[in-house]
C-alpha cells in the first residue's frame, strides 16, 4: 500500500526499485543478511562487467519512476532531483513524463547554466547512472557480439525468474489446481523446463484416457442404474418386478465385472510398455524426468561444421538408410523435415513467453541448416579439385561419418541385446493388447445390454 501524502498536490510517490539508493547518495553500501537484498547484489554483481550501451537498454536499469494514483504508463521518467527526501528537491519535472528528452534536456540545460539550488553541480547524483541514463543519447544498433552477449544476459535473467517463480509458488498452485480453484492452463504458466513438459503430457493423457473410457457416461449410467432399481423396489409392486430388477441387477454385475476386466489389463499393459521402454533405455530412465537424449547425454551441436552435419544424421536418418549416400538431396530433406516436427513438438511443450526455450529450439534448426549448406558447400568445391584432392575430401566425410555412428551406439546402446529378446517382448505386449481388445468389446456390449433394461 502507498503511504499516504499530505498537500493538495502530493498526487505522487516516488519508488525507485532497480537503482539502490546509494547510487544517489555516494554512500557505501554493506553487505545484507535479507534474502531480497543480498539477491540484488548478486544480481548487481553480475552484471557490472555489463557496457553501456547494454546497460542503457536494461530495463531494471532505468532510473525510478513515479506511480501515479491513476494508471499511467510504465515508460514515464521524472527528474532523479526530484526525490522528495531531498532538502531541495526539484520542482519543474517531478511529474511523470513519457519522453525520455523531455528529462534529457532539462538536465543538460541546468548543467550547462553552472546548476542550480535544486540541482548543484556537486552533488555525487550528477556522477551516477540514474543521471548519467537520461544524459546518454540512445546507443546505435548493436552489431552481433554485442547482441549475443545482450541476449544471454536477458536469457539468464529471465530463466532465474521463471525458476524462482516456480520454486516459489509451484505447492500452492498446485494445491489451488487440486481443489478445482484454477485450471490446467494456469497452473501450467508457473511452470518451467521438466515440470512443465511432464505437465502437459500427464492432461494430454488423462484427456484421452478419460475419452476412451467414457468415464462421464459410465457415471451418469450407475447413477441411472440406481435410479432405476431404488424405483422398481419402491413402487409396491416387488413380485412383479422381482424379474426385471434380478435382470437388471445381473447387467449391472457384468458391466463392473467387464469394466473391472478392462481397468485390469490397463495395468498389465502399462507395465509392458514400461518393459518395452527399459529395453530401449538406460537403466533409470523412467524414474527421471528426464527425456530420453537428456538422460543419454545428448546435446544438440551448437557450432555449424561438418562434423556436426553428421551427429544431425544419426538422430534424423532412419538406421535403415545409414549405408546410404547420407549427404544426397534427398537424405537431408528428409533430415530437415524430421528435425522441424521435432521442433516443432517441443515448441507444443513451451509457453510463447518462454524465450529461452523457443530461442534454443530456433537455433538448432539455424544450426542444422548451416552444417547442410557447409557440407553441400564443401562437397562442390571438389569438383574444381584434383582427383587425389577430391578422394581425400570424400575419406575425411566418411570417417567424420564412421566417427558419429560409433558415437551414437555407443552412447544408446539401440544394438546391445538379441533382436529375439525384442521379439518376444513385442509378442507378449501384442497379446495383451489383444486381451485387453476383446476386454473393452466385453464392456461395450455390457453398457449396450444395461441402456435395454433403463
Amino acid at each position: 500500500m502507498l503511504p499516504r501524502l499530505q498537500g493538495a498536490n502530493a498526487r505522487f510517490t516516488q519508488l525507485d526499485p532497480s537503482t539502490p539508493s546509494t547510487e544517489q547518495t555516494g554512500a557505501v553500501r554493506v553487505s545484507s543478511n535479507h534474502p531480497r537484498e543480498a539477491e540484488q547484489q548478486t544480481s548487481s554483481n553480475e552484471e557490472d562487467d555489463e557496457d553501456v550501451e547494454q546497460k542503457f537498454y536494461n530495463r531494471k536499469k532505468r532510473p525510478q519512476q513515479k506511480v501515479c494514483r491513476f494508471p499511467i504508463s510504465s515508460n514515464t521518467q521524472v527528474c532523479p532531483f526530484s526525490l522528495s527526501t531531498r532538502q531541495v528537491p526539484c520542482t519543474s519535472h517531478d511529474q511523470p513524463r513519457k519522453r525520455k528528452d523531455n528529462i534529457m534536456n532539462h538536465l543538460k540545460k541546468i548543467r550547462d547554466q553552472g546548476g542550480d539550488a535544486q540541482h548543484p553541480l556537486d552533488d555525487p547524483l550528477w556522477d551516477s547512472w540514474a543521471v548519467n541514463w537520461f544524459l546518454l543519447p540512445r546507443p546505435a544498433r548493436f552489431d552481433n557480439s554485442k547482441r549475443k552477449v545482450g541476449t544471454r544476459k536477458s536469457q539468464q535473467r529471465y530463466y532465474r525468474e521463471r525458476t524462482k517463480m516456480q520454486t516459489t509458488q509451484e505447492a500452492s498452485m498446485r494445491q489451488l489446481l487440486e481443489d478445482g480453484a484454477i485450471g490446467p492452463n494456469e497452473y501450467k504458466k508457473i511452470l518451467i523446463g521438466e515440470k512443465r513438459r511432464r505437465f502437459i503430457t500427464e492432461t494430454r493423457v488423462k484427456a484421452q484416457i478419460e475419452g476412451a473410457l467414457h468415464i462421464e457416461s459410465e457415471k451418469r449410467m450407475n447413477e441411472e442404474i440406481a435410479r432405476k432399481l431404488e424405483e422398481l423396489r419402491s413402487d409396491g409392486q416387488l413380485e412383479t418386478n422381482s424379474q426385471s430388477i434380478s435382470t437388471l441387477v445381473a447387467a449391472q454385475d457384468e458391466l463392473e465385472t467387464s469394466r473391472d476386466t478392462v481397468n485390469a489389463y490397463k495395468h498389465v499393459l502399462s507395465t509392458q510398455m514400461k518393459s518395452i521402454v527399459d529395453f530401449y533405455a538406460s537403466k533409470g530412465f523412467l524414474e527421471t524426468d528426464r527425456t530420453f537424449l537428456d538422460h543419454h547425454g545428448f546435446n544438440w551441436p551448437t557450432i555449424p561444421s561438418a562434423s556436426s552435419f553428421y551427429v544431425f544424421a544419426t538422430v534424423l536418418t532412419p538406421m535403415q538408410k545409414w549405408d546410404c549416400q547420407i549427404r544426397s538431396a534427398s537424405n537431408i530433406k528428409l533430415m530437415q523435415k524430421e528435425l522441424h516436427e521435432y521442433v516443432q513438438a517441443e515448441k507444443n511443450n513451451l509457453d510463447q513467453i518462454d524465450v529461452i526455450g523457443l530461442k534454443e529450439l530456433d537455433e538448432i534448426l539455424g544450426i542444422f541448416n548451416s552444417c547442410c549448406d557447409i557440407v553441400k558447400e564443401e562437397e562442390q568445391r571438389t569438383q574444381a579439385m584434383t582427383l587425389d584432392g577430391s578422394q581425400t575430401w570424400y575419406d575425411e566425410q566418411n570417417q567424420l561419418w564412421e566417427d558419429a555412428k560409433s558415437s551414437f551406439l555407443a552412447r544408446f546402446q539401440l544394438n546391445v541385446q538379441s533382436p529375439i529378446q525384442l521379439f518376444r517382448l513385442m509378442d507378449q505386449f501384442a497379446d495383451i493388447w489383444r486381451a485387453h481388445s476383446s476386454a473393452e468389446e466385453a464392456n461395450t456390449t455390457a453398457q449396450a445390454a444395461v441402456t435395454c433394461l433403463l
